[in-house]
């Protein structure tokens, strides 16, 4: 019996180091090109059965028959969190990778939703907030955010792309499309270093490295380093 409990308290203990790990390794950054894929599998793990999981609230896809899809960009509604909420939630969740963790997604998937929506109906009391969401066909697929920062300048992050949607220049258009609405010459954005598709994305929008810091929870080896990017407006429109 002891040697019993002892082996289960070893891995629990293994379990909750694992996902203190993985928990450390994840912040959320302006980073479209996140190779996240929706939130959704069915592992078996000695007889147990951790059911599919479904979205937050499915967004239906949209693949018109004929001619290109109709977008649009438009500023996020008062009451329309949940959408901003959904997208984000997809876009930058991470897999499981085993059935470890499988197991720890179903536990903390409805506190990371809650998070992340607590967070947006924060910011809406904001004057300075700006979220912009892009529809396809009708859809919402992708979303971004702003605030000032510094007095100087726009601060962009969270910007988000569904899974589904991505690879269709939809990152790029919101961004573009945040620029326009902020009246500061200055916005920046925060990227991890370690994601070379994030930096070339950035580097592409025209964003220049300022700096670079230890950033998100974790410590020692599971610290990650984080840039900081800024883009000179007025410059761009020359």
């Amino acid at each position: 019996l002891v040697e019993t409990v002892a082996c289960a308290l070893v891995l629990s203990a293994a379990g909750i180091l694992l996902f203190a790990i993985r928990e450390s390794r994840r912040f959320v950054f302006s980073s479209p090109s996140q190779s996240a894929v929706p939130f959704a599998f069915s592992v078996q793990m000695d007889g147990f059965i951790v059911p599919e999981s479904t979205r937050l609230s499915a967004l239906p896809s949209s693949s018109p028959d004929n001619g290109d899809p109709e977008v649009i960009v438009r500023k996020l509604g008062p009451n329309e969190t949940d959408i901003a909420a959904r997208i984000q939630y997809e876009s930058f969740h991470e897999p499981p990778k085993n059935p470890l963790e499988a197991v720890m997604d179903v536990v903390s998937a409805q506190s990371m939703r809650e998070q992340i929506k607590n967070g947006l109906l924060q910011r809406t009391k904001r004057d300075d907030w700006i979220c912009l969401v892009l529809e396809r066909n009708g859809v919402p697929v992708a979303c971004a955010e702003a605030i000032l920062k510094g007095g100087k300048q726009r601060y962009l992050f969270n910007v988000g792309v569904l899974p589904e949607a991505r690879k269709c220049g939809y990152g790029r258009q919101i961004i573009e499309a945040i620029e326009i609405e902020c009246p500061e010459d200055f916005v920046t954005a925060d990227v991890w270093q370690d994601d070379e598709n994030a930096k070339a994305f950035w580097g592409a929008m025209g964003y220049a490295l300022q700096r670079t810091f230890p950033a998100g929870p974790g410590f020692g080896p599971f610290q990650r380093t984080a840039g900081h990017y800024c883009k000179d407006l007025k410059k761009a429109t020359k």
